[in-house]
């Protein structure tokens, strides 16, 4: 089996998503009733998260995706706003700076 790697540990957003693939901006104007793309930033960002992680949830195989964070990780810190998703396994953290606790919470 081929394993990919890759470190980044911002996640993708819904938003970024949507410009990206037609099938799933499909589904969303179809779960919100979108017009028109500006619409997705009108919709409550929970219900967008929770849509589009249960979509691609059905289209991949999560266990193939793992994180292992620095807590100090400034990605990490900015991957709690809007938009961003939570797809894959969180394997652990890493104190990579004692002195600075990082900018997540």
């Amino acid at each position: 089996m081929l394993q990919k790697t890759s470190i980044n540990d911002a996640p993708p957003t819904a938003y970024q998503l949507s410009n990206m693939g037609e099938q799933y901006y499909n589904e969303l104007k179809i779960n919100f009733d979108f017009t028109n793309y500006e619409d997705i930033y009108t919709n409550p960002p929970n219900e967008l998260k929770t849509v589009t992680e249960e979509y691609y949830k059905n289209k991949i195989d999560e266990t193939t995706i793992h994180h292992l964070t620095a807590e100090e990780d400034m990605l990490y810190g900015a991957s709690s706003v809007r938009g961003f998703l939570e797809i894959g396994c969180r394997d652990g953290f890493l104190d990579t700076d004692p002195i600075f606790s990082g900018i997540r919470e």
